[in-house]
């Protein structure tokens, strides 16, 4: 946002102004803007609109929502906690049917768009969804074209699961995706050898995605590409394991910012203890301030890192983390000065810890605040 720099009188206009002589009609919000009574009535009318399209249409709603921002941001996770609570299940992303934006698929499912896969820019989307749908992991390299679609691209898309309708393992894809474009690209070209003009090999296209891929084969040439993939589409190494359940969900967590194949606790079973001394972080809201509690969870992603502008520690730093429980409640949880030196090298996406808190409250919104770190997982305390 552009900041203002000056300001200078351009005349006085007419304008429309509400007076009401009572003095509760004007009052100044905390932010310290003045505000009136009647200004409210416009916001009563979008919160009834909003509320009625969410009763109503609950899935179309929350998929606007989740398309309104930024896949990376902070607010993200708190509408992807919404639908889970709605019971709207969230399917990973697939390059043979998402398009670049989440999309509904069903009465209460919404695929996730390519976009929310780190590691995919604006050509790479462009490309994979201009040359949908695709017959097995050959056919998808030989249309996509490594400019476009190249090693980060094809292993975040690994990582996510968008390949795994092409039925072969994460891992093999993710580790040997060279050797098979090599393996159809052979082909291909032996195959547009074959041809005597070029003008036969490509189809003219004037839409507006043609302009991010590379031109689009001639249906004669697709179906050839089809026909051929699929006659030596094999595994390259048929001995190879996959990832193990840890590691797919760790992964999953680090393209997609969630862990779509279960949850990231199932991978530290052993670190957490769950004991009846544990407390659920949904119920961080119904606790009184400043009471102490025993947590345990993992850290979704740092919110925000702040600097101290005054008092005894002026010019340190503290940060906000989203933390998650075993159940999928999310909450925030503040590491002040001292503390966030001390762990912020250890606590990094993913990580599991175990804590004492204390409830804290902020303009009637309550998280946690980091009394003892008890311990990190991977770190002697």
């Amino acid at each position: 946002m552009s900041k203002i720099i000056s300001c200078e009188e351009v005349g006085v206009f007419d304008t429309y102004d509400l007076e009401v002589d009572h003095p509760d009609h004007q009052y100044y919000l905390a932010n310290g803007v003045l505000t009136s009574n009647s200004h409210s009535v416009s916001y009563s009318f979008i919160s009834y609109y909003t509320a009625w399209l969410k009763h109503h249409y609950p899935t179309q709603f929350m998929c606007a929502i989740l398309n309104s921002e930024d896949p990376n941001g902070d607010k993200i996770q708190e509408y992807i906690d919404e639908c889970r609570k709605m019971g709207i299940k969230l399917l990973p992303p697939d390059v043979n049917s998402s398009s670049n934006l989440n999309k509904v698929t069903g009465e209460r499912e919404i695929t996730s768009g390519l976009s929310t896969i780190k590691g995919l820019g604006e050509k790479a989307v462009g490309s994979i969804i201009v040359n949908q749908p695709y017959t097995n992991f050959l056919d998808f390299l030989a249309r996509n074209e490594s400019k476009a679609v190249g090693k980060t691209v094809i292993q975040s898309l690994a990582k996510a699961g968008a390949l795994d309708s092409f039925s072969l393992l994460r891992k093999d894809m993710h580790d040997n995706y060279q050797k098979y474009r090599n393996k159809i690209n052979t082909l291909v070209r032996k195959e547009l050898s074959l041809l005597e003009e070029e003008d036969d090999i490509f189809e003219s296209d004037d839409s507006e995605t043609s302009s991010i891929s590379k031109p689009t084969y001639s249906s004669e040439i697709t179906n050839r590409i089809k026909a051929l993939s699929s006659k030596i589409m094999n595994p390259i190494d048929p001995a190879l394991e996959e990832w193990d359940k840890k590691n797919i969900l760790i992964y999953e967590r680090e393209v997609l910012g969630r862990s779509i194949s279960g949850s990231l606790h199932e991978a530290f079973k052993g670190f957490f203890s769950g004991g009846s001394n544990v407390v659920s972080l949904g119920s961080i809201g119904r606790l009184e301030s400043g009471e102490k509690v025993r947590v345990e969870g993992i850290i979704k992603n740092k919110i925000k890192e702040f600097k101290i502008k005054n008092g005894a520690n002026i010019g340190k730093k503290f940060a906000k983390y989203l933390i998650e429980d075993s159940f999928g409640n999310t909450c925030g949880m503040t590491l002040w000065a001292d503390d966030y030196e001390k762990y912020r090298t250890a606590l990094v996406d993913g990580i599991p810890f175990k804590a004492i808190c204390r409830v804290n409250e902020y303009m009637d919104q309550k998280d946690l605040a980091l009394s003892t770190m008890e311990r990190v997982y991977g770190r002697e305390k």
